[in-house]
């Protein structure tokens, strides 16, 4: 009788102190979730630069899951409304999505595209694939020529942008048919804004259609102004693209904290166009090889004394996958 009633007091405590592992476990992923605590995702490293830039908002600015260069950036705001800017190519889409995922978070709410290149829509167009049901888009934004004359600038590789006018109407009638919203912003030009939560996203200018360097010039450069600090994104324009903008817009358009530099670091604008930026962080979205201009081809040594020359502070894609507050 002893022992039945040994054994059941036992069993009851076992049970009791597995529910209350349980119990710990589910308040610890909540404390996590309640102070947006990114899990760690696939073992790679999140390294937070606390700046006091922001009010609660994080700029998240992933490193490169592929061999090759891309651009991405995920601004989430107060109220846990995400922003992406471009992305990055198709093997970044995972982890962007796990990015998301980890905050609790299953919708973008604005998905802003510089231009058609494969590092900057790959991951994009894999999300409207393979991940739609992980992660949905409600607004696209871009602006992009006709398809004629990306042929003729391009050749063969125009097929880009059929590949994501193709998702795009691939994912419009999937939504359709789930009954989930989705918008495309298309010819989007300078001076519209958009106000997604405490965010407000300018456009820079309209697509230039220039001879030279015409598919990077076509990019669409976005401001962001949060908690009264600004990040410039300047997806890949170049020297002329860079030219015209200073032409079109005003140097207090242009200031901003932060920015993402143009084409990765390397032959992109100019130094004016930084100049007028006047920005405290740079943000490169590159390659270690890139960086380091290991075969002696790339620009990124004229980038690096400008921003010496702006007494910036350099944020190195390629060393870790960075959140900055």
């Amino acid at each position: 009788m002893k022992k039945n009633l040994f054994n059941k007091i036992l069993f009851i405590l076992i049970a009791l102190l597995i529910i209350c592992n349980v119990y710990f476990l589910i308040m610890v992923d909540k404390i996590a979730t309640k102070n947006n605590e990114i899990p760690i995702v696939d073992k790679q490293k999140f390294e937070v630069i606390d700046y006091n830039l922001f009010d609660g908002e994080e700029l998240i600015f992933p490193t490169h899951q592929d061999v090759g260069q891309m651009m991405s950036c995920i601004l989430k705001t107060k109220n846990n409304k995400i922003i992406v800017f471009d992305g990055g190519r198709k093997k970044d889409a995972k982890f962007l999505v796990d990015i998301i995922n980890g905050y609790g978070i299953y919708e973008v709410d604005s998905w802003f595209i510089s231009h058609i290149h494969d590092d900057h829509i790959g991951a994009i167009c894999e999300v409207m694939n393979s991940f739609r049901d992980n992660l949905h888009i409600r607004n696209i934004y871009f602006n992009f020529a006709k398809i004629e004359w990306y042929y003729e600038k391009m050749g063969e590789d125009a097929g880009y942008v059929d590949l994501i006018l193709y998702w795009f109407n691939e994912y419009s009638n999937y939504c359709g048919s789930n009954n989930k919203e989705v918008n495309f912003h298309n010819n989007i030009k300078g001076n519209d804004y958009f106000i997604i939560d405490d965010v407000r996203v300018s456009v820079i200018n309209d697509i230039y259609l220039l001879d030279s360097d015409p598919i990077n010039n076509t990019s669409i450069v976005y401001r962001a102004d949060v908690s009264n600090k600004r990040i410039m994104v300047l997806g890949d324009i170049g020297w002329y693209g860079g030219d015209a903008i200073l032409k079109d817009t005003s140097k207090e358009d242009l200031r901003s904290d932060i920015v993402v530099l143009s084409h990765h670091g390397q032959n992109g604008c100019g130094y004016e166009l930084y100049e007028a930026i006047s920005p405290q962080i740079a943000l490169w979205p590159t390659t270690k090889y890139i960086y380091e201009n290991v075969d002696n081809i790339y620009k990124t040594n004229e980038t690096i004394e400008w921003m010496k020359k702006l007494n910036v502070i350099n944020v190195l894609g390629f060393e870790s996958n960075y959140i900055i507050k």
